[in-house]
């Protein structure tokens, strides 16, 4: 089979609304193939051994309903649906997409000459779909990787919002405060380290908000000890590149400044 050609299965149980729906197709050029069956059985055999790019089905047939196509239990469907019928409501419309369907067109002479143009949309549309949950698939891929890192990480690791408030703090971090990630979420760093160290990190965290990438060290009082921290801030950005908060990470440096001096 040319896999080149695009392979659509029409199941349509009356003579002439088939026949109409082929001799439409065959007024196109030849990148189409087209496979006719009367039944849901002989199109669910047709599948046996075959995946179409598209199927255009009536929505009722002699043996079932054209939505039958669509696989059970939330499962995906590796072809777009395309169903017919001879009776045009909202209801019918509404009950064929929540079933799964990608369109719904009623039958007409309009409808049948205008059908290579219907299966296009729906082809262009299934590939729309196709690519957004790959992007989803892979956002989702990247962000448990993140979290994997984020979670396991011996250096402390926050991000703020554009309040410079905290959103988000790993393990590390509530292990050095001495608490939970309760306790931080939603707080400022006047909160946890006091008005003058809170204020000079207010201010540094400014800048990052501003578009600046910052490393820096510095002291901070945590409970009774004064820590040394090797800081990296870089702003949070969206896909549009707008700036919608901070990720900060903090290196206890202490130890390694000591024995230094």
């Amino acid at each position: 089979m040319n896999r080149n050609l695009t392979e659509i299965l029409v199941v349509e149980d009356e003579e002439p609304h088939a026949e109409a729906v082929h001799r439409a197709f065959q007024k196109t050029d030849s990148s189409f193939r087209l496979a006719i069956v009367a039944s849901l059985q002989e199109g669910l055999t047709y599948l046996e051994t075959s995946t179409p790019d598209l199927i255009i089905a009536d929505l009722v047939l002699p043996d079932g309903k054209g939505t039958d196509f669509l696989p059970k239990d939330n499962l995906e469907a590796s072809f777009p649906l395309v169903v017919m019928t001879s009776k045009g409501n909202e209801q019918i419309a509404v009950g064929a997409i929540k079933a799964g369907a990608l369109d719904y067109v009623v039958k007409s002479p309009e409808t049948f000459s205008s059908m290579p143009r219907i299966a296009e949309r729906a082809l262009r549309e299934w590939e729309h779909i196709r690519l957004r949950k790959e992007a989803e698939a892979e956002l989702k891929e990247s962000q448990e990787r993140f979290r994997a890192v984020f979670e396991s990480a011996s250096d402390y690791v926050f991000i703020k919002d554009l309040d410079l408030l905290y959103t988000h703090v790993n393990p590390a971090m509530c292990e050095v405060l001495g608490l939970s990630s309760a306790e931080i979420i939603g707080r400022s760093a006047e909160d946890l380290y006091g008005p003058d160290v809170g204020r000079e990190l207010s201010a540094r965290d400014s800048r990052v908000l501003e578009g600046e990438s910052i490393e820096i060290e510095q002291v901070r009082p945590i409970e009774t000890r004064s820590l040394t921290f090797h800081d990296t801030l870089v702003p949070l950005r969206d896909r549009h590149d707008k700036i919608i908060g901070l990720c900060g990470i903090s290196r206890n440096v202490t130890e390694r400044r000591r024995l230094d001096s």
